[in-house]
């Protein structure tokens, strides 16, 4: 696993005690739940330079996963 997704999962983690981001609390659900499902989106859109507006994120999924694993799309 990349650096950047595990780093992720440790600010998701301590933030996650001041403001409940995610009911997903276990770092291997993290991995499958979100980054999982979020990077699932790679199977079905073509993400070479395309745009990308990630509405009402909360957590930041499935925005950040596509970028970390993305980095060339523009996220907004």
């Amino acid at each position: 696993m990349k650096e950047e997704f595990k780093l992720y999962i440790r600010e998701l983690l301590s933030w996650n005690k001041k403001f409940n981001l995610t009911a997903i609390t276990n770092p291997e659900e993290i991995k499958i739940k979100h980054f999982e499902d979020s990077l699932s989106l790679l199977q079905v859109l073509k993400l070479t330079t395309q745009s990308i507006i990630d509405i009402g994120s909360g957590a930041g999924f499935p925005g950040l996963p596509l970028k970390l694993a993305c980095p060339q799309i523009k996220l907004t």
